[in-house]
């Protein structure tokens, strides 16, 4: 397999994972007076989102060769990391409390995984860059629900849909620089 086929497999599922971060980002940017509950389903639907969008990326790594067996493991960790917080959040009571505990958990542990994981790829994946820095978006997305948690539903959503805004934009200039270098290989 060549790095153009690794790219060409990536565009797709670096696409989803865009446009999941890019929906949840702009939902959060015009619901003008969220609920608690609502706020917990978003959030909830978000996080399978993601979970879908890695799962797909795992898949698309694990085409190739072995050198890429634990990105894929990694990749399924955060996936299903992404999965069961989305499900927690819907079923676990609306509370401020549990919508702030998971949903800075999910985003934080998520977020320094797939910065580790833009890491470990470095060089070696073409979306390693934008790993690295969706990563560290969401990693600080998670940190920051906590602090500004108590302010309600419509801050809850604030950062974390800020934070998928960010991270959205720069998915999607590596899907379209993933796309693009996979051209010009083939064209040498």
């Amino acid at each position: 397999m060549t790095s153009s086929n690794l790219a060409r497999s990536l565009f797709v599922p670096t696409v989803v994972m865009a446009l999941v971060n890019l929906v949840f980002g702009l939902v959060t940017v015009f619901w003008q007076v969220p609920t608690l509950t609502g706020a917990a389903i978003a959030l909830g639907l978000f996080f399978i989102g993601l979970g879908a969008a890695n799962f797909m990326t795992s898949t698309a790594v694990g085409a190739f060769d072995a050198e890429f067996a634990p990105v894929v493991q990694a990749l399924k960790s955060v996936a299903l990391l992404q999965l069961a917080g989305g499900v927690l959040t819907m079923i676990l009571p609306h509370t401020s409390l549990w919508v702030i505990v998971v949903g800075s958990l999910v985003l934080g542990i998520s977020g320094v995984l797939t910065m580790l994981l833009g890491l470990r790829g470095k060089d070696a994946l073409p979306v390693d860059k934008d790993w690295r820095i969706a990563g560290f978006v969401l990693t600080v997305a998670g940190a920051l629900i906590p602090v500004i948690g108590d302010l309600g539903a419509k801050a809850i959503l604030g950062v974390s849909g800020g934070g998928a805004l960010i991270a959205g934009i720069f998915m999607m200039i590596g899907a379209l620089t993933v796309r693009s270098d996979a051209k010009k290989i083939e064209a040498r």
